[in-house]
């Protein structure tokens, strides 16, 4: 209470934004002409893919989960050094959509060619 009542203070989270760099407009602006002056052929042939990490493992979240004991707990929660992850990825052409696809264990070159057998052929 003495924050908010005596210090006008109030909370905040601290907010994360990619950082841009002074060179980073212009080639944004670069890739713009270069995307809008390319010929309709090779726009039919454009591959668009994107992929994302989903976490399999659920989070401690220390913000919102809280004790209200008398004492200090002796144990804490345990959990993994490293959250574990499902890599899913989707590619999208001018006609067709190819995915989902979730790649199982560590992503390598050899799992990597097995995702583009499972869509380009020989299964």
């Amino acid at each position: 209470m003495v924050f908010k009542e005596d210090l006008n203070l109030k909370p905040y989270k601290l907010h994360q934004y990619h950082e841009l760099k002074p060179s980073d407009p212009a080639k944004r602006l670069d890739f713009c002409i270069w995307f809008k002056g390319i010929s309709k052929i090779t726009s039919m042939r454009l591959i668009c893919s994107n992929k994302a990490y989903f976490c399999l493992t659920k989070p401690v979240n220390k913000q919102n989960n809280r004790l209200w004991l008398k004492t200090r707990p002796s144990k804490g929660v345990e959990r993994q050094l490293y959250d574990q992850k499902q890599l899913v990825l989707c590619t999208m052409l001018r006609k067709r959509i190819y995915g989902t696809y979730y790649f199982e264990g560590t992503i390598n070159l050899d799992s990597f060619i097995s995702m583009l057998k499972y869509f380009f052929g020989q299964k």
